[in-house]
């Protein structure tokens, strides 16, 4: 198969396979392959489907409740990373985690968080003192966050 015959068909499949995973989901996003540049090959097309499925999962953890977005995030920075490369801006992290700047700037700096240390910062909320948040309860809410995401996957 030539070079070219190769990069057409790399770009048509990622079009098809991104078009029927989205419409599995009821969410039928379509992607022409004009919109595709295939500039280096499969790698261009990749990125495109890259950016699809990020932007998926950032709507699936912004449907998650606040506790579960906070363990999530703050346990990773690697996930953060990736959001941040694939065009979730970072003002848009913070609303969805609550935080300002500066608070931001403090975590950021101290991540990959321990579950006590969510705790610490789940507690810092007014509204909710009264319960308290353990690290079992972070623990929890991040397996919970994991389990919501892979049904979005599917």
């Amino acid at each position: 198969m030539a070079e070219d015959d190769w990069l057409s068909f790399t770009a048509r499949t990622t079009h098809n396979e991104v078009n029927r995973n989205l419409s599995n989901r009821g969410r039928h996003v379509e992607v022409s392959i004009d919109d595709v540049e295939v500039n280096e090959g499969s790698q261009t097309s990749s990125s495109a489907e890259t950016f699809q499925l990020v932007e998926i999962a950032w709507q699936g953890i912004c449907r998650l409740s606040l506790h579960q977005r906070q363990a999530l995030l703050f346990s990773s920075i690697d996930l953060v990373l990736h959001l941040f490369q694939y065009g979730i801006e970072e003002d848009e992290l913070l609303e969805k985690l609550g935080l300002s700047k500066e608070s931001w700037e403090s975590i950021s700096a101290r991540m990959p968080l321990t579950d006590p240390e969510i705790a610490e910062i789940a507690n810092l909320d007014p509204s909710k003192r009264q319960r308290g948040t353990t690290a079992g309860a972070i623990k929890k809410a991040r397996c919970d966050a994991r389990k919501r995401l892979k049904e979005l996957m599917k």
